[in-house]
């Protein structure tokens, strides 16, 4: 029995043949059947985290310290070139110092993996970081107070001071700022800024140790008695 209309039909099945090999792909394995309807239950990678920034302020963090240990020889500069070698001390204190903070800053707020220890409803970052961001605030502000800004800015001291929080440690502002930075790095939840804690007090320690040399070339027994009897970093209990 012949069939009517046969040109609908031929054009029904060449538009279903067109949709079909549009669905289709053939892969080494064979063929493909609807490929943008196949779902895995993998998880997609992760993207790179862009670590620029990052190792940028960790670049800076490192080198900033010829121009902070250049600042720090006031003596020094002094025999060599007379007054402007203060003025010049001063001005190398002035940037290194603010290099530096910003630097340590740029660690903790640079794109970097994250780590969350905070829910919804209990921000357990900013929890866990109250108890080391406090005391870190009161001994920087403290030690500012007691020196003041200007030598806590330029690095040059006029007197050996022994009063608030430098009766209890010989560097204060240096212990806020170790403080500080496992606080940040957890509020932050800056998992590449703490694992540099390691470096971090290598660097402090570091600076602590130039500085002291300087300060006991200025003041000689005066400091070298202050030394004896106050701690460096940890105060006693």
């Amino acid at each position: 029995m012949a069939l009517g209309h046969p040109q609908p039909l031929r054009l029904g099945l060449e538009a279903s043949l067109l949709w079909l090999s549009r669905q289709c792909w053939i892969t080494p394995g064979g063929l493909n059947l609807f490929p943008a309807t196949t779902y895995s239950l993998k998880r997609p990678p992760a993207k790179p985290v862009p670590v620029e920034w990052f190792g940028l302020c960790l670049a800076g963090y490192i080198l900033i310290l010829v121009s902070y240990y250049a600042s720090l020889q006031h003596t020094r500069l002094q025999t060599l070139l007379g007054e402007r070698g203060l003025r010049l001390g001063e001005a190398l204190g002035l940037l290194s110092g603010w290099g530096f903070f910003a630097f340590w800053v740029g660690l903790w707020v640079s794109p970097q993996t994250r780590f969350h220890l905070a829910t919804p409803l209990t921000p357990l970052n900013a929890l866990a970081s109250l108890p080391l961001l406090t005391p870190a605030t009161w001994l920087d502000i403290g030690g500012v107070r007691e020196l003041g800004l200007k030598v806590s800015e330029t690095h040059r001291p006029v007197r050996v001071v022994r009063t608030g929080v430098y009766a209890s440690v010989r560097h204060p502002q240096y212990l806020g700022g170790l403080l500080g930075h496992l606080g940040a790095s957890i509020l932050l939840g800056a998992r590449d800024s703490l694992l540099l804690t390691p470096l971090v007090v290598a660097e402090v320690l570091l600076l602590c140790w130039w500085g002291e040399g300087e300060l006991a070339r200025e003041f000689g027994a005066e400091y070298r008695d202050y030394q004896a009897e106050t701690p460096m970093l940890l105060p006693r209990i």
